[in-house]
């Protein structure tokens, strides 16, 4: 991925150089803003650490939460799910589509606008109160609206058929999100356990899918190996099994089924490893990097 950067001047002397660090242009310039990886994959762990860390607390009666908003559980689930990973999902895709259609990613003040509605939703759900929390979804929601809307309009402005799917699935994140919170919000805390822990298995979905692009492209490059090819049959029976494991997990939740979600993840697991056999994954030992 290339960098395009704003060309600053040299300045000539150190109080011209500080004085043009503070110019506005400057900051947006940074490279921090440049692509969306750089910002969300700094923040997103310093995030998580910092929710660890509290969660511990509370856990030891260190810290308490405020319980007027979220119950602490869905809080932590909800921060963990999709206040990490999902912020790294969404970071890799917005970056990744740079690649994949040619078209420049999220940058600058755009960019550091998302950072800080990102930003404020992490506050207003720890702050906790019932108007902080009704903030929070309403801004995590236009969050949420403005990733589909820059990814969206970079792969059909390129044509980049081949990832549409990830539209699906990033909408897919904002509705389960959406649901989670407002189901706590309306005190039906057990279906947004429930749905939290669905959003799990959405996750490693989307893992898959990205991962079945990424693995194979870096195993070849850096371990110096012929082409991978995946069979295609063995890719679509993944997906399909896959989405069979979540609706079947989902319905599971509110009714009584005949058939066990189990039988599915299992199934997608053994169709995970013969697809792992096919990456050659023991060239990858002789390079450090790809461990």
């Amino acid at each position: 991925m290339t960098n395009n950067l704003l060309k600053i001047e040299e300045p000539v002397n150190s109080k011209s150089k500080t004085h043009s660090l503070l110019t506005t242009k400057s900051i947006f310039a940074h490279v921090i803003f440049d692509l969306p990886f750089r910002s969300h994959f700094l923040l997103a762990p310093a995030f998580a650490v910092t929710c660890l860390t509290l969660w511990l607390a509370f856990l030891n009666g260190v810290f308490s939460f405020n319980t007027t908003g979220l119950t602490p559980v869905v809080w932590h689930l909800h921060e963990m799910i999709f206040g990490f990973s999902a912020t790294i999902a969404v970071a890799f895709i917005l970056t990744a589509s740079q690649t994949w259609t040619g078209v420049r990613s999220l940058h600058g003040k755009a960019l550091a606008l998302l950072i800080l509605v990102w930003l404020i939703v992490r506050i207003a759900l720890l702050i906790n109160t019932e108007y902080s929390v009704y903030t929070a979804l309403v801004l995590q929601a236009i969050w949420w609206i403005a990733v589909i809307y820059i990814y969206t309009k970079q792969v059909i402005s390129a044509q980049n058929k081949r990832n549409y799917l990830f539209i699906a699935m990033l909408f897919l994140m904002a509705l389960m999100n959406t649901l989670v919170l407002v189901t706590d919000i309306s005190g039906s805390t057990d279906i947004a356990l429930h749905l939290s822990r669905s959003m799990i298995l959405v996750f490693v979905l989307l893992m898959s899918l990205i991962g079945g692009r990424v693995i194979p492209f870096f195993t070849v490059r850096g371990a110096n190996t012929e082409a991978i090819t995946t069979p295609n049959w063995l890719n679509f029976s993944l997906i399909i099994v896959s989405l069979f494991s979540i609706v079947v997990f989902i319905l599971s939740g509110f009714f009584d089924l005949s058939v066990m979600p189990a039988i599915f993840i299992i199934t997608a697991s053994i169709l995970h490893f013969i697809r792992l056999l096919h990456w050659r994954p023991l060239k990858t030992l002789s390079v450090p990097l790809l461990w």
